[in-house]
């Protein structure tokens, strides 16, 4: 009996936080998503983009040009020259600017995405944890008063058959192994979560308080639109897409630029005055595509696979997503049926204990607690396949990192 109230009492010590303990919660370690390494680079990056990105000057280039005539210096020549930018070509360089900045900022969701995933299957992955261990310490408890209870009897020549002993043992056995695993996957998220928060330090708790249970899973997924969903890779896409689109008009409008340049020349012979010395002059090109022709074409071509793949991509989601979704309908019900059983054996257990089970002694009872322990171990099952689906519709559907963000792990989804 002290082995046990032992047992009990380091099993509290870890799933209980003590008054000292800092409680961590959810949207705290979700949150930290915005200070991931690479969304805090990219952030910056599109800082840099915004001091630093320039508009395309209407003036291209000026020269000065000088030649000698007959190597007389009298009769030296003089030559200014001023390119010039088309003002469609200015407009549709600006237009370009902007679409590069939206491919940067789709990449910039990207990036957030990938990080709040990671954080949403480390919490959930913990949180499952704790339960699986806190169920496994109390199935521990129950093998270790058999084996307890099956040796006295051996010792007493009660009855006791040395098989039930051998197999006992061996299942307790093989659940401290298992047991060991758990705490190592524990250790595990919490030097991951310690990466996400730095300066937690060593004394905290995760807070599990509120976390969502499986009824509200399935109503939350039947609440999200079939269609209309935004996954970053949909918005990266579309945004490359875009760029081609600007990089295709910029194309086009350098091919119908007709003004070229300005020229003012000097000949410097005073003795022809200065009206015939003096010239200016004015470079037209005429609405010839030529070479832009096959860069035009490259990006149709370019233009057209980014369809295709777009296309392909949201194709194999809104697949993805329906085979998630009618999983999420299958587990549901599967956890219901469980839970009524286990509900139904857990009354049944009260009323025992008041009758036949209590005479017949301690095995029976304990047999009764390790069926209701493993019916609890079945429900955790089922719930830990809703939450792998439930993440993969979160993350196919572009939820996770759509603005407002929502802590889809917590009851009532709040925002963080």
């Amino acid at each position: 009996m002290l082995k046990h109230c032992i047992g009990l009492f380091l099993f509290l010590l870890w799933t209980c936080p003590l008054p000292a303990q800092t409680l961590i919660s959810g949207g705290t370690i979700l949150a930290s998503a915005q200070q991931d390494l690479s969304v805090d680079l990219q952030g910056k990056q599109l800082d840099f983009i915004q001091k630093n990105k320039r508009n395309l000057p209407f003036v291209d280039q000026v020269g000065v040009r000088t030649e000698t005539d007959r190597f007389e210096l009298r009769r030296q020549e003089y030559l200014a020259r001023v390119n010039v930018n088309g003002i469609w070509e200015m407009r549709r360089q600006r237009q370009l600017m902007l679409a590069g900045q939206l491919e940067e900022e789709s990449r910039l969701r990207i990036f957030l995405h990938e990080a709040l995933l990671e954080r949403y299957q480390t919490l959930t992955a913990s949180y499952l944890a704790l339960r699986r261990l806190a169920l496994q310490q109390q199935l521990l408890l129950v093998y270790d008063d058999q084996v307890n209870v099956l040796q006295r009897m051996a010792v007493a020549d009660a009855g006791a058959d040395v098989t039930d002993l051998i197999k006992t043992e061996y299942d307790r056995d093989d659940l401290v192994l298992k047991i060991a695993e758990t705490e190592g996957q524990l250790q595990q998220y919490r030097q991951m979560i310690g990466l996400y928060l730095p300066g937690t330090g060593e004394n905290w708790q995760l807070d599990t308080s509120g976390f969502i249970h499986p009824a509200d899973i399935v109503r939350v997924v039947a609440a999200f639109p079939e269609s209309g969903f935004r996954h970053p890779e949909i918005d990266e896409k579309l945004a490359d897409i875009g760029r081609i689109d600007a990089e295709y008009a910029l194309e086009k409008a350098r091919a119908r630029q007709m003004l070229d340049f300005f020229q003012v020349r000097h000949h410097n012979r005073p003795e022809e005055g200065f009206n015939r010395a003096f010239s200016v002059s004015l470079g037209l090109n005429l609405p010839y595509k030529g070479s832009s022709r096959v860069k035009m074409s490259e990006l149709k071509i370019e233009k057209n696979a980014a369809g295709n793949e777009l296309q392909m991509i949201a194709t194999e989601l809104n697949r993805q997503l329906a085979g998630f979704r009618l999983q999420i309908g299958v587990l549901g019900a599967q956890y219901r049926v469980a839970l009524q059983q286990w509900q139904n054996s857990q009354a049944r257990f009260t009323l025992d204990q008041a009758g036949l089970l209590r005479d017949a002694g301690p095995l029976p009872l304990l047999e009764v607690r390790e069926g209701q322990l493993k019916r609890q171990f079945n429900l955790l099952d089922i719930e830990t396949e809703m939450m792998e689906n439930y993440l993969e519709i979160l993350d196919l559907g572009g939820f996770l990192s759509q603005p407002p963000l929502v802590n889809y792990l917590a009851s009532g989804l709040p925002q963080f």
